[in-house]
């Protein structure tokens, strides 16, 4: 679910500067983040949803590579993180930057899979 969320986070503040009627995720309820129960959900809450399983079919379009490569990016807070983004550089062989230059590429496939999904 972090890595959800930080990659809903991305997509939604990308893509609010497009569109200004985009939520941020950060405004998105809890509960809606929770998909073992149902709820009624108001209409904003049910766009942010929609925004969500968007997100998660536009993931399983992405090459087997790059679906990890993001997954792995975003999966720890702080220390971990860091540690875990120079061991993902050291396991491609490639530097830091060049790894985070690879995460906005994939960032940016599924920000436009997120929006051409949303705008159907």
């Amino acid at each position: 679910m972090p890595f959800i969320r930080g990659v809903a986070r991305i997509v939604a503040s990308e893509a609010h500067k497009k569109a200004k009627r985009i939520s941020s995720v950060e405004d998105i309820p809890e509960r809606d983040w929770d998909r073992s129960e149902p709820n009624q959900a108001s209409a904003g809450e049910q766009e942010s949803g929609e925004y969500l399983r968007c997100l998660e079919r536009c993931m399983k379009t992405l090459p087997a590579e790059d679906e990890r490569l993001i997954r792995e990016y975003y999966l720890f807070e702080k220390r971990q993180k860091i540690d875990r983004k120079r061991g993902l550089a050291e396991e491609l062989g490639i530097s830091a930057g060049a790894l985070r230059v690879k995460a906005f590429k994939i960032r940016k496939k599924l920000q436009d899979c997120v929006l051409a999904c949303v705008t159907k």
